[in-house]
């Protein structure tokens, strides 16, 4: 079964084509990534999933709904997005914003319940944040908020969630521990997770499948091994790489070639 369904895909911003005829199919419970080098449209498809862009042409489903036919709060219980650069209001503490995770879940005058708040709070001590719950979010270092808006995302207990560089601003530590968790949810509430990433060697150890963007089209799809390979990631991003095997699991890692 097929969670997500991306057919024919055009977008076209200020009359240059930024997404170009693009076609996915992304399955139930699978983290899917997807890799390419700045500007060649990953941004644009977080955006385009998570309904705040409209594609020129094709088609964008999910659960086989169009996620252009719903409402705000349809949108909320189907998919949950972290964007790169997550928009807030300075003022608002960090349970508020995680809390509001719940909103598509409730009423219009609906108080949180009991279980409300416990998703909240379980989310927040996942990505350790609970501790932040009184502070002003302007208050919280790049990291910190990033965090704080994943758990916002984790709160809403959507079946798709869409996530837009989940790493950065984030130390080695943060990283693998996100990502930890990220797999450890999509493998025991079979969550599809769709992750734009720069990282390509965390992209190569944590995703089922890969795809790889260029200027808004598709170049290669498949496993990490197919699609981690020296030649096509060398003439793509403009340098010498080379793949070289994890030690502990043999998944591909991703090194450029220093010159001497």
């Amino acid at each position: 079964m097929n969670k997500i369904q991306i057919q024919d895909v055009n977008v076209v911003l200020n009359g240059s084509d930024i997404v170009n005829n693009i076609s996915l199919e992304i399955k139930k419970g699978e983290i899917f990534g997807v890799i390419g080098p700045n500007g060649s449209g990953k941004t644009t498809l977080v955006r385009l999933l998570s309904g705040l862009l409209n594609p020129n042409s094709g088609q964008i489903n999910v659960n086989d709904s169009s996620i252009s036919n719903l409402s705000a709060k349809e949108r909320g219980k189907l998919v949950a997005v972290v964007s790169q650069n997550p928009e807030y209001s300075p003022g608002f503490k960090v349970w508020d914003i995680v809390i509001s995770g719940r909103n598509p879940h409730l009423g219009m005058i609906q108080r949180e319940s009991i279980r409300d708040v416990m998703v909240a709070k379980n989310a927040m001590e996942r990505v350790d944040v609970l501790h932040l719950s009184d502070r002003s979010i302007e208050t919280l270092s790049g990291g910190e908020r990033q965090r704080v808006f994943l758990a916002r995302a984790l709160t809403q207990e959507s079946s798709v969630l869409i996530l837009d560089e989940p790493t950065s601003n984030l130390d080695i530590g943060y990283q693998i521990s996100i990502m930890e968790y990220i797999k450890e949810i999509n493998q025991n509430s079979e969550i599809t997770v769709f992750i734009a990433i720069h990282d390509l060697s965390v992209a190569g150890h944590y995703c089922d499948r890969i795809a790889l963007i260029n200027c808004g089209e598709v170049i290669n799809i498949g496993t990490p091994e197919k699609v981690l390979n020296e030649e096509t990631l060398s003439m793509i991003y403009g340098t010498n790489i080379i793949i070289v095997p994890h030690p502990n699991d043999a998944s591909p890692m991703v090194v450029p070639k220093f010159n001497n």
